[in-house]
């Protein structure tokens, strides 16, 4: 998938979505997301859709969005998997991290589900820190950026679930 950003060096770049039936201008980091590109199977258009009708079903448009939501289709492969103690599972780092990640060797899964994770920063404003297919997963144990309320739910996800990498 193509990720389009502004012209120019880095920084962050918008396009237009709509949730509901109203327009809503969605910031994103284009070197961010490019993290997460190869593994959805929808183009930049259908996904700018799927997020308008994700964001769609919420209630409100304020606070933190950190949620899954589920589609009609495959939107991509999730590298988030289940591992148990005979699994190979091991600590290792990935490409462009100082953090380790907790990994295995193995195969994608195709999914259904969308991640979105971002802020309402207007009711006509939302500020996307990332997106992926595949369920919501805390921040790993390792980040510098997990608060002190996210760990205990990071060690118990992470504990029992890794990341798909390429042997």
């Amino acid at each position: 998938m193509e990720i389009p950003r502004r012209r120019g060096a880095g920084g962050s770049s918008e396009a237009e979505i709509i949730v509901g039936d109203e327009p809503v201008i969605m910031t994103y980091d284009p070197d961010h997301l490019i993290a997460h590109a190869a593994d959805f199977t929808i183009s930049w258009s259908e996904l700018l859709r799927a997020i308008g009708d994700a964001l769609g079903h919420a209630p409100f448009r304020d606070g933190d969005v950190h949620e899954g939501f589920a589609q009609s289709g495959v939107v991509g492969v999730t590298g988030v998997v289940t591992v148990g103690p005979d699994d190979a599972a091991f600590w290792g780092y990935r490409a462009g991290r100082s953090t380790p990640s907790h990994l295995v060797v193995g195969e994608k899964a195709a999914t259904h589900e969308l991640c979105v994770w971002g802020s309402w920063s207007a009711s006509d404003r939302f500020d996307l820190l990332t997106c992926y297919p595949g369920a919501p997963a805390p921040r790993e144990i390792h980040d510098p950026e997990i608060g002190l309320d996210e760990i205990d739910d990071a060690i118990a996800f992470w504990s029992v679930r890794a990341i798909v990498v390429d042997g």
